[in-house]
């Protein structure tokens, strides 16, 4: 399952994290929207996990909900969906908004049907991680900023249960988006953008290829 014209994108493992050697792509408004704040992500690799760090030009923070777990997807939002491969298709949900609050969902999607549900239990070097950076104003619902930076953390063991860790030649589907609130409803972008606001739509996701540190 592939759709027509979804990126396909390297990514070195590195060793180690490291703060240099990023691979950046850019967020695009989906299809028939109005136009959309600037938004990039900077991608990392390495033996243990991925590290994304999201950067947001923003006007007015959209952000009430205050406990980990809320349905973050209806506010201000950034949002990584990694899918290992394979039928049923699992895969891993990811949100973070500007408060730095975090939604961690398990996905499944078969014949149609689709399920989601949170884990539990999952030890701390399994567990996705978030820091939130504001720019140019206050960390609060309403408040007037430039923008808001997240830096989001996805050990490989978060997936442990649907896939190995990946090696030089492994390819996962993935993609990347941000709900934006700032002129009123909501404005979607996604590295790979679906036909409609549908975060879910597996033939929209690009092709991430694992590759060797150069």
């Amino acid at each position: 399952m592939s759709g027509r014209g979804a990126p396909t994108l390297d990514l070195p493992l590195r060793r180690r994290p490291g703060p240099r050697g990023a691979t950046r792509v850019r967020l695009r408004a989906l299809p028939g929207a109005r136009a959309a704040p600037e938004t990039s992500v900077a991608l990392q690799a390495d033996a243990a996990g991925l590290t994304l760090r999201f950067a947001c030009r923003a006007r007015v923070l959209t952000a009430r909900m205050v406990n980990d777990g809320d349905p973050l997807y209806l506010e201000d939002v950034v949002e990584v969906f990694l899918w290992p491969g394979g039928d049923p298709a699992v895969y891993l949900e990811y949100e973070v908004s500007p408060l730095g609050r975090d939604l961690c969902l398990l996905c499944c999607q078969q014949g149609g049907r689709r399920s989601a549900w949170r884990p539990w239990g999952v030890a701390a070097a399994a567990k996705p991680s978030c820091q939130v950076t504001v720019r140019g104003g206050a960390q609060h619902h309403g408040a007037a900023v430039r923008g808001w930076d997240a830096e989001l953390r996805i050990p490989f063991a978060a997936l442990a249960g649907i896939a190995p860790t990946p090696v030089p030649g492994t390819r996962w589907r993935a993609n990347f988006y941000r709900i934006d609130h700032a002129s009123g409803g909501p404005r979607h972008l996604a590295w790979s953008p679906p036909p409609h606001p549908d975060f879910h739509h597996l033939d929209s996701f690009a092709t991430i290829v694992f590759t060797e540190q150069p």
